[in-house]
C-alpha cells in the first residue's frame, strides 16, 4: 500500500469512527520556500521565494477535547530561487496539489501543535520543463491558534514548517529537497 492509499484508508476510518467533534478549516495564506540544492561541480545557493497557499483541512477528536487526527488538501504555489556559480538566478514557480496527515494535540482550547506527513504530487508545467519528478513526501510540523467567535466558529491562525525527504530531482548529479514555512489563516468550523 502506497502513502496515498494510507492517507485514504486514514480519512475513511476517522470518518467513520466513533461520534466525536469534528473540525473544518478554510485556509489561505503565504509560502515561504527554501531549496536544498545541491549540483555535482557548482557551487549553488538558495534564496527564499514567497507564494501562496490555500485550501481545507478536516480534523477529527479521537480522545476527548485533547488529541485530534487532520487530514487535508491544499494547494500550492513554491517559489525556488536558485544562485548558481554566483551569477545564473533562477526563480520557479512550482505548483503542487498537497495532502497533509497530522496528529494534532490541543494544549489548551485555542492552542494546538500537530506533527505528521505530506503527500505532494506537481501539477504545473515547470516540473516537465526542469525536468523534476512531480512526488515529493516530507515532514510536517504545525502550531495553531483558534479564536472562537461563536460556539460552532472560529478564526484560526496555522503556522506549519514542511521538509522534504525526498528528492524531487530526477537527476543523479542533483539533490533538490523543499523546505516550505507557511502562514495560513481562516475559518474554522466545528461540526
Amino acid at each position: 500500500m502506497g502513502f496515498p492509499q494510507a492517507l485514504a484508508l486514514l480519512a475513511i476510518s476517522i470518518t467513520v469512527s466513533a461520534p466525536a467533534e469534528a473540525r473544518i478549516n478554510i485556509l489561505g495564506g503565504a509560502t515561504a520556500t527554501r531549496d536544498y540544492l545541491s549540483i555535482t561541480g557548482h557551487n549553488v545557493t538558495s534564496g527564499t521565494g514567497f507564494a501562496h497557499s490555500y485550501g481545507i483541512t478536516l480534523e477529527k477528536l479521537v480522545a476527548g477535547n485533547t488529541v485530534g487526527l487532520e487530514i487535508g488538501a491544499l494547494y500550492s504555489i513554491k517559489e525556488v530561487v536558485t544562485v548558481t556559480d554566483g551569477f545564473l538566478t533562477t526563480e520557479t514557480r512550482l505548483t503542487f496539489a498537497e495532502v497533509p496527515a497530522l496528529l494534532r494535540v490541543w494544549i489548551t482550547r485555542g492552542l494546538s501543535v500537530g506533527a505528521g506527513a505530506y503527500y505532494a504530487r506537481g501539477i504545473s508545467d515547470s516540473f516537465n520543463q526542469l525536468s523534476l519528478q512531480r512526488n515529493d513526501l516530507g515532514a510536517l510540523g504545525s502550531i495553531s491558534l483558534v479564536w472562537r467567535l461563536a460556539p460552532a466558529l472560529g478564526f484560526v491562525l496555522d503556522g506549519r514548517y514542511a521538509q522534504s525527504v525526498t528528492s524531487v530531482s530526477r537527476s543523479l548529479l542533483e539533490s533538490h529537497k523543499l523546505r516550505t514555512g507557511y502562514a495560513l489563516g481562516g475559518i474554522q468550523i466545528s461540526l
